[in-house]
């Protein structure tokens, strides 16, 4: 009897290139937040914890930091603590498939630039 092994990519809808380094830290996201992969984050200044991006924050939260590698739910639905996760500090990705709007501030922010005609974030 043979066995089948399904390979999964866990990160193929938002990563553009494969061959293109993406490089990950850790970033713990505050209890409350449910986030979608892709999401762009920021590091609330008075916990040092991860939040949502939000351009009308005065909490460090308008300061985006990188992309969440994976989505997390620390609401009370999900695992109602802080979670450690993963964020993307640079790379190439599908700019359509990430969940946020890719505004000027953000590109900014992380030194990000669009590619035009190619549907590409770098940064």
């Amino acid at each position: 009897m043979s066995e089948t092994y399904a390979k999964t990519y866990s990160d193929v809808e938002i990563l553009a290139l494969s061959e293109v380094p993406a490089p990950k830290i850790a970033a713990t996201i505050k209890q409350g937040e449910n986030l979608d992969k892709g999401a762009v984050i920021a590091q609330e200044t008075a916990s040092g914890l991860y939040v949502a991006y939000d351009s009308a924050g005065v909490d460090g939260s308008e300061e985006a930091a990188g992309i969440l590698s994976f989505a997390v739910n620390a609401t009370a639905t999900g695992d109602n603590r802080n979670v450690d996760a993963a964020m993307y500090i640079g790379g190439a990705f599908y700019e359509d498939k990430l969940p946020d709007t890719i505004t000027p501030a953000i590109k900014t922010a992380l030194g990000a630039r669009s590619i035009p005609g190619r549907n590409l974030l770098i940064f």
